[in-house]
């Protein structure tokens, strides 16, 4: 059975022989080869089952259009990319790919041995087969919400259609689990299992921010005691709004909650989102007094990002920063790699934790732990999955998981 299809992008003739006489040596379906010496047709590219883009050599700007137009219109594929590209050209490539929500499985320099290829084919199978996975949602062509009114939101948030999952979060030194982040999903009724880009425009257009929060607190820690009875002990971390803490009581509401379940508040961490800038009012500083006085943790989330700014770091005390998958996606390029070095500089020396957030393969993983980032999580690692499945996973009755070892 045809294992997957391939696209690469070569100029050279010599290295076009190289990289199909590989890819055959690999077992791999079709190939299309696109080359500015020899042009392939966009067109046949799309039509294959692509699983792997090899990035050799880009002969002129035609091809990165090309490959712009792969990343915009070909649902799932990896890269496979050449060290030595034209500067200019590798800085194109990494933004295409992370624009297009695409990883890279592998580099290398000089020419790959057929073995190197067919390495890097194997990790774009294993990774194609994950994807329709639990937790990889996908895309529905017509929003279910795009019709609806505010009270219908909020109804479905109240009739817990909106459900908990759970991502690991791991310690790279160690690749111990931590704990789990709350991510919310749309368990619809008939259209199934539907992605939080669906439902989370919604949620932010009608000011619904603090019943999604209510919504995950009460279905998760129902999960997360029932953990402790078995003697897992995780952090779970629930993401809220910047909003949300200049609501009069937010504090006091949420450790009455965590207390009242049994669970201990040193047991869960707040990922604090700005989606707009936040008015540090009285009701805010209470909350966030109380909040860390009554030991909840506060993160700093999507770090690097939109109001989340070093002089955030000044202002609140967040034990922990969590870097936005988009640092993540270009954590092998020079610039980034001195950026992450420099904040997991930074966070050591204010005694915080550096988390990083979409991790998508194993040289992400290696290069992150060689630059001193504490934790992370992605899909290298575990995708987001059910209470039924995180059970599994700590129980260490799913293989294809790390077995949870107290930290």
């Amino acid at each position: 059975m045809r294992s997957l299809d391939v696209v690469v992008f070569c100029s050279s003739a010599i290295r076009i022989k190289h990289f199909v006489k590989s890819l055959e040596f690999a077992e791999v379906g079709r190939v299309e080869v696109i080359s500015g010496r020899a042009r392939g047709e966009l067109s046949n590219a799309l039509a294959l089952d692509i699983g792997l883009v090899i990035c050799d050599s880009f002969f002129s700007s035609t091809e990165i259009s090309l490959f712009r137009r792969l990343c915009e219109q070909a649902e799932h594929f990896e890269t496979y990319e050449n060290d030595e590209l034209e500067a200019h050209t590798a800085w194109g490539i990494k933004r295409l790919t992370a624009r297009g929500k695409k990883a890279c499985v592998g580099r290398y320099a000089g020419l790959p041995s057929a073995i190197q290829v067919a390495r890097a084919v194997a990790m774009a199978m294993l990774r194609k087969r994950r994807r329709p996975e639990e937790g990889r949602v996908p895309a529905s062509p017509v929003s279910p919400l795009s019709m609806l009114s505010r009270a219908q939101v909020l109804s479905i948030l109240e009739q817990r259609q909106i459900v908990p999952y759970y991502q690991p979060k791991l310690c790279l030194k160690t690749e111990r689990i931590l704990g789990v982040e709350i991510l919310a999903r749309w368990q619809h009724p008939d259209k199934g299992l539907l992605a939080p880009s669906i439902f989370l425009p919604m949620v932010d257009e009608f000011h619904l921010q603090g019943a999604l929060f209510e919504c995950m607190l009460e279905q998760a820690m129902q999960v997360h005691k029932t953990l402790l009875l078995m003697g897992e002990t995780l952090i779970f971390s629930y993401n809220i709004e910047a909003t949300q803490l200049q609501e009069e009581g937010f504090a006091s509401t949420v450790i009455e909650r965590i207390q009242q379940a049994g669970i201990s508040p040193n047991l869960v961490t707040l990922e604090v989102t700005e989606n707009q800038a936040l008015d540090m009012q009285m009701a805010a500083i209470e909350n966030i007094t109380l909040l860390t006085q009554g030991g909840i943790s506060l993160s700093l989330d999507d770090f690097g990002t939109g109001f989340s700014s070093l002089e955030r770091l000044t202002q609140l005390p967040f034990s922990q920063i969590k870097l936005d998958s988009n640092f993540i996606a270009g954590a092998l390029d020079e610039k980034q790699t001195r950026i992450i070095g420099f904040l997991s500089e930074l966070s050591y020396c204010l005694g915080m934790e550096l988390v990083a957030e979409g991790v998508e393969s194993e040289q992400q993983f290696l290069h992150l732990k060689k630059l001193g980032v504490d934790s992370a999580q992605g899909y290298f690692f575990h995708p987001p999955m059910s209470a039924a499945s995180l059970t599994k996973v700590l129980l260490g009755e799913d293989r294809s998981g790390l077995k949870l070892l107290s930290c």
